[in-house]
């Protein structure tokens, strides 16, 4: 099991508000939903300029994509020592 692209959510699931889907072309979903939490504009479903610019928050090295749920844990050990 583990990360890909964007796949379109069941209809019971993407009427929640408090759902964030980022629709993007790429495998890097892991990174995107992230990402998400900085993204104040109303439209937070489309990857964009709104996204990239957060990239710098967090460091990516070294996660693979699409992301193994093994990469998960690889990227909370790199956020506790840059803390």
């Amino acid at each position: 099991m583990g990360g890909s692209s964007y796949i379109p959510l069941p209809a019971d699931i993407a009427n929640k508000i408090s759902v964030i889907n980022p629709q993007n072309s790429n495998k890097l979903c892991f990174k995107w939903a992230i990402l998400a939490k900085h993204v104040t504009v109303n439209n937070k479903q489309s990857v964009d300029q709104n996204y990239t610019i957060h990239e710098d928050k967090y460091n990516f090295s070294g996660i693979a994509y699409p992301t193994p749920l093994s990469d998960i844990k690889l990227f909370e050990k790199i956020i506790q020592t840059s803390l």
